[in-house]
């Protein structure tokens, strides 16, 4: 323990002992997401778990004591190092780019007004490939600013932002030329770079051992339970295949995903999550409790179950789709589901064609849908908007019994257009 100590203190100054930004620390060290609720139940652990949290950062020594009560005697300072190493060089990293170009940001939110709207649009060309310049919706931009009413964003909160976004293989001079650029007119802007993809990095093996974590994945055992997520539970031994959490623009395709679907059918969003390994994390503890019970039985809320939250809770759930986007897991099952649906067809197999989308499946084949060929286009946006994240196709057959064939595959890439 003895030689974490300055590593410790050296993450803690660079985290500036924020508890939400601390939390995928604790995730990387476990090998799985760890919601901020559980974080915080680790880091402060004689606080009022019935009570909403205070203020959200701890110090130095209780972040010491934190790591301390996880090690068990088959532990190494090794484990914990290469984890505490990767996440301190991010947050410097992020820290010198973003003041390096502060004075540029401040022009730029001058210029705008603070402008929400025109903020989101920086934020989609800062965004990492693939979806680089995608439409971010409304909400998705007050997530990330943290700006939850009105229609103005405050200079820090762009600054906090991009610090949170920004990873050590983000170029200085790409992230000024598209900053640089945006009070310009649409038409005249230059050309800009794109950006690049991420540098080739060691994924971690986890045949070699990590940190036990037991005391841990105790808490977040006993979380889960008091959330009545018991499907979630069996899991906690498991580690994710690609647990660094260290960047987190990898969790941009979960953060859409999200907000699209809170456009459409979040039920089917959670239960999609479900089966990979994402829990719904409302919680049991403050005044909204209920919600989580109610976004998974009820299709009328989304959006109003989303506006009903705190800024507080509605801070923890980004936090966590943060962690678990950049943590990786295989499905536990993945294959290709094919189903011949004749002689009932679309029409008549429906409800059975929604539950199956609802699994998550990576690849669904359907044949003899038996759609009339007018029909396929209002289906075919029908099925769009109540599972976002896959690629709906069809393909009709010449013969005189014209049955379609749809083909529907998650969503890796963006849309092409045909």
């Amino acid at each position: 323990m003895i030689k974490l100590y300055p590593l410790i203190a050296n993450l803690h100054t660079a985290s500036l002992g924020n508890i939400l930004i601390l939390a995928p620390v604790i995730s990387d060290l476990m090998r799985h997401p760890v919601p901020p609720q559980v974080a915080r139940r680790i880091l402060r652990p004689h606080d009022d778990r019935f009570s909403l949290p205070g203020s959200d950062t701890i110090t130095s020594a209780e972040f010491a004591s934190a790591i301390e009560s996880s090690i068990m005697a088959c532990d190494t300072a090794q484990m914990y190092a290469d984890v505490i190493l990767r996440h301190t060089t991010r947050l410097c990293t992020a820290d010198t780019i973003v003041g390096n170009m502060s004075d540029l940001i401040l022009d730029f939110h001058i210029c705008v007004g603070g402008d929400l709207t025109k903020i989101g649009l920086l934020l989609a060309d800062l965004a990492p490939l693939p979806h680089t310049g995608e439409v971010l919706p409304m909400e998705t931009s007050r997530s990330l600013l943290q700006c939850y009413s009105g229609t103005v964003c405050a200079f820090p909160s762009i600054l906090r932002c991009l610090k949170r976004f920004i990873c050590e293989h983000d170029s200085e001079e790409r992230l000024t030329s598209v900053i640089a650029s945006h009070p310009l007119p649409s038409q005249s802007r230059p050309e800009l770079p794109g950006p690049t993809g991420p540098p080739m990095r060691h994924q971690r093996d986890t045949s070699f051992p990590g940190p036990t974590c037991s005391p841990w994945r105790e808490t977040l055992r006993k979380w889960l339970i008091d959330c009545e997520a018991f499907e979630a539970v069996p899991q906690i031994e498991f580690p994710w295949e690609d647990s660094d959490s260290s960047n987190p623009g990898k969790s941009w395709a979960a953060l859409l995903d999200f907000f699209h679907a809170l456009q459409g059918n979040v039920t089917n969003w959670i239960r999609k999550m479900e089966c990979n390994g994402i829990e719904d994390l409302f919680g049991s503890e403050g005044a909204k409790a209920s919600i989580r019970a109610e976004l998974r039985m009820d299709l009328k809320l989304n959006k109003d179950a989303w506006k009903a939250l705190s800024g507080q809770e509605k801070e923890d759930w980004v936090s966590h789709l943060v962690i678990t986007g950049s943590q990786q897991r295989r499905l536990s099952n993945p294959r290709i589901f094919s189903w011949n649906t004749g002689p009932h067809g679309y029409r008549n197999s429906r409800e059975e064609i929604w539950s199956i989308f609802a699994q998550g499946q990576p690849i669904i084949c359907l044949q003899d849908l038996r759609i009339p060929p007018k029909l396929i286009p209002a289906i075919k946006d029908e099925l769009h908007a109540q599972f976002p994240h896959y690629w709906i196709f069809f393909q009709q057959s010449t013969s005189k019994a014209a049955h379609a064939t749809l083909q529907a595959n998650i969503k890796t890439s963006p849309r092409s257009q045909h």
